[in-house]
Parts: structure tokens; C-alpha cells; sequence
């Protein structure tokens, strides 16, 4: 029998108030929890890419990861202006087959909504992951069963 699978989802919140601090408290919880897979959003990367909330994580465990910056616009980190994104990771110990990432509905008071897709193998399983961050609106409900119908089209054809 295989060994349970374990999925974790997290968002990361960006860069918000001590980013060191927290990324250093994340990665040692997300140590102590050993998943399997990780599905990160808000992951900050600076424009430069020398401050990667994904890679840094990913290294850190010795894990793979795909990531897909978005929503991309000038944030403040500890004071100073930084052009950076705020996207999706997936992040595993498996190995990455295909992956891709599809535009989501969306409002003008919310801005850009995506889904990151990708085929890991993982202990000899062939899995279908999708990592997506859908709207925080507290009217969104018609907008996130949207999303999320369109989450489950994007998944259609995708293994060959």
C-alpha cells in the first residue's frame, strides 16, 4: 500500500511586516509538517529576483518548484519601494511533468486571478495538481464557483 500523500496549502501573504522573520517561521513549520506537495500563493519575488519567497522555500527543503509570478506592481518592503509580483509555487519533492497556467474570471475590484496546473510523479503515481488563489471578495461567491468551474475546464486534455 502507499504511503499517504500529504498536500499542504499556504498563502504566504506576500511581503507583509517582518518578510525575514516570517519566511524563516514558514520554512520551519513547513519542515516539521514534510509534505509531499506544497501549494504556496502570494509568493513574493522582487523584480531582480534576489528576494524569491518560492525559491527560498524550495531550497530550504530540497524540494523542486515551478512558480508563476503575478500580479505584478510596486509593493513596500521594510520601507523601501520594490517592484515585485505576488504568484503561485507549487513545490515537491516529486518530479515535474507538464505545467501551465490559466487566466481565471475576474473583477475590477479584485485584479488578476490565475491557476497554476501541473503533472507530478510522485512515488511512482502520476498525479494532476492545481494551485490557485481565487478571489477574497465577501460578495465573490458567483465569481469564485466561476473560477472554479474554469479550474476544472483548464485540467481537460491535460494529460496526452
Amino acid at each position: 500500500m502507499a504511503e499517504p500523500l500529504r498536500v499542504l496549502t499556504l498563502n504566504t501573504g506576500r511581503n507583509e511586516g517582518a518578510y525575514f522573520e516570517r519566511l524563516r517561521l514558514m520554512i520551519a513549520g513547513l519542515q516539521a509538517a514534510r509534505a509531499d506537495i506544497l501549494l504556496l500563493q502570494e509568493c513574493f519575488l522582487d523584480q531582480d529576483g534576489g528576494i524569491d519567497t518560492a525559491r527560498s522555500i524550495a531550497e530550504a527543503l530540497g524540494l523542486q518548484y515551478v512558480q508563476f509570478p503575478t500580479r505584478e506592481r510596486e509593493r513596500t518592503l521594510y520601507g523601501e519601494p520594490v517592484l515585485s509580483s505576488a504568484g503561485l509555487a507549487i513545490v515537491t519533492r516529486g518530479a515535474f511533468g507538464q505545467w501551465t497556467s490559466l487566466t481565471l474570471p475576474t473583477s475590477p475590484e479584485d485584479g488578476g486571478r490565475f491557476v497554476q496546473i501541473a503533472e507530478i510523479t510522485l512515488d511512482g503515481r502520476r498525479l494532476l495538481v492545481a494551485n490557485t488563489h481565487l478571489t477574497h471578495l465577501a460578495d465573490g461567491q458567483q465569481l469564485r464557483l466561476a473560477q472554479l468551474d474554469e479550474v476544472f475546464a483548464g485540467r481537460r486534455g491535460f494529460f496526452t
